[in-house]
């Protein structure tokens, strides 16, 4: 790996730890130009392993974090400042973890990626799981005549 300090090519690993609860590696490495120590973590990459499908459509594309991560951002619009950044990033990572726990493998309809979102936002903010939802198009119509909240499908 690169040094993050002064970009020198080659680093060495002094120490490594796969992680006991998710698909994650930790590593410190030492640089032998600067000597400066970093750690770094590996993760698989999702991309290689999931497809999301548009069944409307027909169309598949790879798996992205940043569309998720933008997706779960849109829906935080009541939260502000540096917090709004770090609850995108950890509830992308829960996200991921899910999808690698979950029994789906190859393709992904973009629905089912959606309620899989959905039930981790819900959890933690309910303001926000209904913003994904009707964002994401998971909400049902609403009908003129009930009252009451329009349900997720």
């Amino acid at each position: 790996m690169i040094c993050i300090y002064c970009f020198h090519p080659k680093t060495t690993i002094t120490n490594s730890r796969g992680h006991k609860k998710e698909a994650a590696t930790w590593r410190r490495h030492a640089c032998p130009n600067c000597g400066k120590v970093f750690s770094s973590i590996e993760r698989p990459v999702m991309a290689d392993s999931y497809r999301i499908t548009d069944e409307a459509s027909g169309t598949s594309e790879p798996y992205s974090r940043t569309r998720l991560a933008s997706s779960l951002l849109r829906s935080f619009g009541h939260l502000q400042g540096s917090q709004l950044y770090t609850t995108t990033d950890w509830l992308t990572e829960s996200a991921e973890k899910a999808l690698i726990a979950s029994a789906y493998y190859g393709a992904l309809s973009k629905d089912e990626l959606g309620m899989l979102v959905y039930e981790i936002l819900k959890n933690y903010d309910p303001v926000a799981s209904v913003q994904y939802a009707a964002q994401n198009g998971l909400v049902s119509a609403i009908s003129k005549r009930k009252r009451g909240r329009p349900s997720v499908r």
